[in-house]
């Protein structure tokens, strides 16, 4: 079996000129009597088809079954084969209906003859007119100075005259196409020939001109466009768009449909400053096994800009995915990038988070679960764009063992080995590498009650090196061993409030950790005999940093630790619902000792208690909600990190957000931060969107961009100007940029991806809607 990738539109045109009109919109009822879409049942305004959603078109077979009735004014049979219908009639068969004021059926050929007022309409389809002919047989049909809708593709238009096969094929002769509602004349689109073909969801049009209000603003002798949103192969809208560090840029894709579940892009870009690249893009899609569901999946990126006029190099960009399931309990994935060099994503990248990045990642994992029984093989390799220059995961193997009954005894074995390698030598000096091995089999057991739980575990940890290029006279085979004991316990207490119409909960909750100490200095020593780990550091501390049994975030350290974690939690649970209507966490760790495992080149840390780890999240209403976190340190008396965040949503594209950021970084500088979004509609269908991102300790923007959106049932337009900071620790080196898109349903769009540029920078961001 096969599945399809998702699908993409195209057209097979460019629009060198586009003008911006109002439109009218039709309000009430519909403005044209005449028209098609205005006499079907449910009329056709604020984007509504004509007609109920269609079900599947009957066949051939089925209507010629059906049974025919006709109803008219006056009738008269001549030659016993020919009824005149006169004075208004009406045919239906099946989901066919006919009416006009006269007409004409011959049962000997099965032709329906109709003028004066004609209305047709049959699934999908609905016609005015002035003479009208319709073979019963084959469903082919003429129509004379016609008016047409279409109701799956909300199109209509005009032609003198338009004829169709009864085999998913229309002509229409000197005719008019577009997909605004009844008196609106955004866009329309005029031809003296238009053919549609609905069984390969395709139109085409000869001697082509697009009106934008009614304004012409581009010819073509031959356009191709879809009527569907199945994929086919052609040339993708082109992308359009101006930098001050790329200049003007020009992107033209080609879409390759290779098979239902496989195809390509093929992207050439035009920067004026910098000169052509050309990207590429593969998807693939498989499922082997339609019961079981073995899905394989990926894609594949490359990019290539020879000779940047101005980093004067060749630049490359590589990105391989791929996840799959193969076979029963195993599971594959990889996500690979590669960048010839450093400055790639901050001058080619597209969002402030990408174009900072330090690393490009390279992960890939095997994994197979099954019962109690877990197994992993993975590995990660950062390229780094910065100086630092990382160990590299290669491989990493995984495995943890958990039988989890009903009972009370719970056991377990967590094992770990990696090869770590840094092939880059400092001053001639090679750096220590090696393998190392960490087992950790534990013991434990867990009583949950309603009104509280308790959790004593033992785990003895097993730490194991076998190391390459290890400093002068130290242990190329290392192992370090040590018990790990901790219980965790907590009760559960609530009580009406607020009148009963909430409940409030208390739980405090104990986490006591003991952990002996081993002097852990030397444990890996590099050619200069300097103490180094691999991939082990102090992580941010945090509230999930209270009931962790090793402070340390990798196994090169395993912290001493004699101490208790505090912590209580209160929330507030509409009774009604169930929904939580506020939370607040409130914690801090007792220190019994001093913590003598360090980092290497740290000092012992001798405080007696941790920072305090407070968090509060609250709904005053269903539409406004308040979160908040700070880390403060008791002892050196100042905020190690914090938040407040404001978010007000009172409907799914409405939302306006303000945040507030606090943090020291590695060098124990005070970072602060305001972010600042929104997303709104300004009436009608117009749309605002913006954000601000403001560096308070650098007192500079680091992003800011503010656009527009407006979006009716034919067409859609988004403009957003966009000032950033491309290195965040360099503010000056600033880009501006402006995007547009322009957008024509049924036909494409023109510019940049604007739509996936905000979904990314703005969270929460969901659009206009007509």
């Amino acid at each position: 079996m096969r599945t399809k990738p998702g699908p993409r539109r195209y057209a097979l045109f460019l629009l060198p000129c586009l003008a911006l009109a109002r439109p009218v919109v039709a309000a009430g009822p519909c403005p044209d009597a005449s028209d098609p879409a205005c006499r079907a049942d449910s009329g056709w305004t604020m984007c509504r088809a004509p007609l109920a959603s269609p079900l599947d078109r009957p066949s051939p077979e089925a209507r010629l079954r059906a049974e025919l009735l006709i109803e008219a004014g006056s009738a008269e049979y001549v030659a016993g084969t020919r009824a005149e219908l006169d004075e208004g009639f009406e045919m239906s068969r099946l989901d066919q209906r006919l009416q006009a004021t006269r007409g004409s059926y011959d049962r000997a050929t099965g032709t329906f003859r109709a003028t004066g007022d004609v209305y047709y309409r049959e699934t999908g389809i609905a016609l005015t007119g002035d003479a009208f002919r319709l073979q019963l047989d084959s469903n082919a049909g003429r129509i004379e100075q016609a008016r047409y809708a279409l109701v799956e593709q909300h199109a209509r238009g005009r032609a003198d005259r338009a004829a169709w096969d009864g085999a998913g094929h229309a002509d229409l002769e000197r005719a008019t196409y577009t997909t605004c509602d009844p008196g609106d004349g955004s866009w329309l689109l005029t031809a003296t020939r238009i053919d549609l073909d609905f069984d390969e969801g395709l139109g085409e049009a000869e001697d082509a001109v697009l009106r934008i209000a009614d304004v012409p603003v581009f010819y073509t002798p031959w356009i191709q466009f879809p009527i569907d949103d199945r994929r086919r192969s052609g040339l993708l809208m082109p992308s359009i768009g101006n930098s001050s560090d790329s200049g003007f840029d020009l992107a033209l894709p080609y879409y390759w449909n290779i098979a239902p579940n496989r195809d390509a892009t093929f992207t050439p870009r035009v920067m004026s400053k910098r000169g052509l690249q050309l990207g590429t893009e593969y998807r693939y899609l498989y499922v082997t096994d339609d019961v079981r569901r073995f899905i394989q999946q990926g894609q594949f990126d490359l990019e290539v800009l020879p000779d940047d006029d101005i980093f004067g190099d060749d630049r490359v960009g590589l990105r391989v995915q791929h996840t799959g399931r193969p076979a029963d309990h195993w599971s594959l994935g990889l996500d690979a990038g590669y960048v010839s060099d450093s400055e790639y994503l901050r001058d080619l990248g597209g969002t402030l988070a990408e174009s900072n990045a330090n690393f490009v990642t390279r992960r890939g994992y095997a994994t197979y679960a099954a019962g109690d029984l877990g197994f992993s093989a993975q590995f990660d390799y950062r390229q780094p764009l910065v100086e630092s220059r990382p160990y590299q995961a290669l491989p990493r193997l995984l495995f943890d063992y958990a039988p989890y009954g009903e009972g009370l005894l719970r056991y377990g074995l967590d094992a770990e080995m990696v090869r770590y390698d840094r092939k880059e030598a400092r001053n001639g000096n090679p750096e220590v590498t090696g393998l190392r091995l960490d087992l950790q089999p534990w013991f434990g057991a867990s009583a949950q009650r309603p009104w509280g739980f308790l959790e004593p575990r033992v785990a003895l940890r097993h730490t194991a090196y076998r190391l390459d290029d290890a400093g002068p006279g130290s242990d190329g085979r290392p192992t370090r061993t040590l018990p790990v004991a901790s219980i965790d316990g907590g009760l559960f207490f609530d009580r009406e409030a607020f009148g009963g119409t909430l409940r409030q909960t208390l739980e405090p909750r104990l986490f006591y950790l003991f952990v002996p100490y081993e002097d852990q200095r030397g444990l890996i020593t590099n050619s200069r005999g300097s103490d180094v780990v691999f991939d082990t550091g102090l992580p941010r501390f945090s509230w999930n940093s209270l009931f962790r049994d090793n402070r340390f975030s990798g196994a090169d350290r395993v912290g001493d630790a004699n101490q208790l974690s505090v912590a209580i939690t209160s929330r507030f649970v509409d009774d009604r619902n169930g929904s939580e209507r506020a939370r607040f966490d409130l914690g801090q760790i007792l220190y019994f000792r001093d913590r003598k495992v360090t980092p290497p080149r740290r000092e012992v840390d001798t405080s007696t208690t941790s920072p305090i780890v407070a968090r509060a999240t609250a709904y005053p209403g269903y539409d406004l909600s308040l979160s908040g976190e700070l880390i403060w340190d008791p002892d050196k008396e100042r905020t190690e990190s914090g938040s407040l965040t404001v978010a007000y949503r009172p409907g799914a594209r409405r939302l306006a957000r303000v945040a507030y950021r606090t943090s020291r970084d590695t060098r124990r500088e005070i970072i602060e931060q305001i972010d600042a979004g929104i997303s709104w509609p300004i009436g009608g269908s117009w749309h605002a969107v913006g954000r601000w991102l403001y560096s308070i300790e650098a007192s500079t923007s680091l992003e800011t961009f503010v656009g527009f959106e407006y979006k009716s049932c034919c067409w859609a337009t988004r403009l957003v100007l966009r000032d950033f900071v491309r290195d965040v620790q360099q503010p000056d080196t600033r880009d501006t940029a402006v995007m547009l898109q322009f957008e024509l349903s049924g036909l494409g769009h023109l510019g940049d991806d604007v739509t996936g540029f905000l979904r990314a920078s703005l969270p929460g961001y969901t659009g206009a809607r007509p």
